[in-house]
């Protein structure tokens, strides 16, 4: 179930500090309101930022999955 997050200082204080992960500040941004949102998965196509994000596993608190992974993820 999708709800809104609201814009927060926390949640640009996040994506900075995942721009210093390695994140692009975008994709930074993205992640930080998936988190803020407490979301249980990211799904995205962008393999550069799966890699990344998969050498930064233990600091990223939304699970990141290719959108075909998705289905066994959920299942899991």
């Amino acid at each position: 179930m999708a709800h809104e997050v609201a814009h927060s200082d926390a949640a640009s204080d996040r994506g900075r500090a995942l721009v210093s992960l390695g994140l692009d500040p975008l994709d930074a941004m993205h992640v930080a309101y998936a988190e803020a949102a407490r979301a249980d998965w990211f799904a995205s196509c962008d393999d550069e930022l799966l890699r990344r994000a998969a050498r930064r596993r233990e600091q990223i608190r939304v699970r990141m999955v290719d959108p075909c992974d998705l289905p066994a993820e959920i299942l899991l």
